[in-house]
């Protein structure tokens, strides 16, 4: 997921090429929680800014090389905020999460198709929020707090007649596999996050899951509020990237001060 800059633009990454950056946006858009279009041609995000002196929030999606100016997909109304999360394999519906300023949150799908209006997929007074979506778009993975902490369901997409719990002792965050054979999320266990690994089966309309396993852990950043999935996956399932937390006991050994600061950044992603 493209990170934020100053200033509100998303920059890209490329870690095939020497690691040089690109920026993607020059307006004064505040941009926010990213998500890749699965041709990889675009990337949708939560836009806001202020319009005669009132807050908005919505969805937009740019081009990955800058080119053109960021499209509307949605105008989230009143208080309402919208972050993206998952698009089906063919790019025909994104999932996104919508709340009241941060609470109440909701899932929601919006089709790509010109002129459609989204809809709710679970709207219900418990916090719903981190939909992943299965490779074959059959199966909804979310994070819900209905029980009275964060757990792992997994549902039936798009009818939501089946309903699966899938973590034991709290979980959240969920990310598929490609093969669509495997389904991790995150635990928080003493301190730490934990990178769990449940096992999916599908025969007809019938779905196995096995039993949580833990894969690995360490000080890694496990979610922020509801807000953003802080870690993502390969394709292959094999290698995931994390984000550390810092060592809370470490002191620091010198200080860097970078002058002209706005400089040295132009001269590194461009104008």
């Amino acid at each position: 997921v493209p990170p934020r800059v100053p200033g509100g633009g998303l920059r890209k990454l490329l870690h095939d090429t020497g690691r040089t950056m690109s920026l993607i946006t020059a307006d004064s858009m505040q941009t926010f929680w990213s998500v890749w279009t699965p041709d990889g041609r675009d990337v949708v995000s939560t836009g806001g800014g202020l319009i005669e002196g009132a807050q908005w929030v919505g969805l937009y999606s740019r081009r990955i090389d800058g080119s053109g100016p960021p499209a509307a997909l949605t105008h989230a109304q009143g208080s309402n905020w919208q972050q993206p999360y998952s698009y089906t394999a063919d790019g025909s519906l994104l999932l996104f999460q919508q709340s009241a300023e941060g609470i109440n949150h909701d899932l929601w799908v919006l089709p790509m198709a010109e002129g459609s209006d989204p809809w709710p997929f679970l709207a219900t007074p418990a916090e719903e929020y981190h939909p992943a979506i299965s490779s074959d778009g059959r199966w909804l993975a979310y994070t819900s707090n209905e029980s009275g902490r964060d757990e792992v369901y997994l549902s039936e997409f798009p009818e939501g007649r089946t309903r699966l719990l899938v973590s034991t002792a709290g979980g959240s965050s969920p990310a598929w596999a490609a093969n669509g054979g495997e389904l991790f999320y995150l635990h928080q266990v003493e301190a730490q996050a934990a990178v769990m690994s449940v096992s999916v089966s599908v025969s007809g309309e019938d779905v196995q899951l096995g039993r949580p396993v833990e894969l690995f852990r360490g000080p890694f950043v496990e979610a922020w509020m509801p807000f953003g999935r802080f870690y993502d996956v390969t394709p292959d399932g094999q290698r995931f990237l994390m984000v550390q937390r810092p060592e809370q006991d470490r002191s620091l050994e010198r200080v860097v001060v970078v002058l002209s600061f706005d400089e040295e950044l132009v001269s590194r992603v461009g104008e």
